[in-house]
């Protein structure tokens, strides 16, 4: 004996005057909630949560990591790199070592700690 199971057709929205709405209704708190500008805010807090007890910044501890650990000398060599050879094919600009040691310098001036 072989039993049917009827599929529903998905309701169409209508409004109290019979036009169609588009979307979900505000009111049924269905779909996915946003996570992107919350996870991002609950990191950032967390980084400067253990900055304030480990007494220093993120940074400064990768950096100083860095002077350690080749792999995190490479990982870090990786990220800056591309980054400086892009700001210099953006800026049409050749990046010299004095070029590269003036960028440094003014941006430890911006970035005192």
């Amino acid at each position: 004996m072989k039993t049917e199971t009827k599929v529903q057709k998905p309701k169409v929205l209508r409004a109290p005057d019979g036009k169609f709405l588009q979307g979900t209704p505000p009111c049924t708190g269905v779909g996915r909630p946003s996570l992107g500008q919350g996870r991002l805010h609950q990191l950032w807090n967390a980084i400067y949560r253990a900055e304030a007890k480990q007494g220093k910044k993120l940074l400064d501890h990768f950096c100083e990591r860095a002077f350690v650990d080749d792999r995190i000398l490479i990982s870090l060599m990786h990220k800056l790199v591309p980054d400086l050879q892009a700001v210099a094919l953006v800026a049409d600009v050749e990046l010299t070592d004095e070029l590269a040691l003036s960028i440094q310098k003014k941006l430890k001036e911006r970035f005192k700690t």
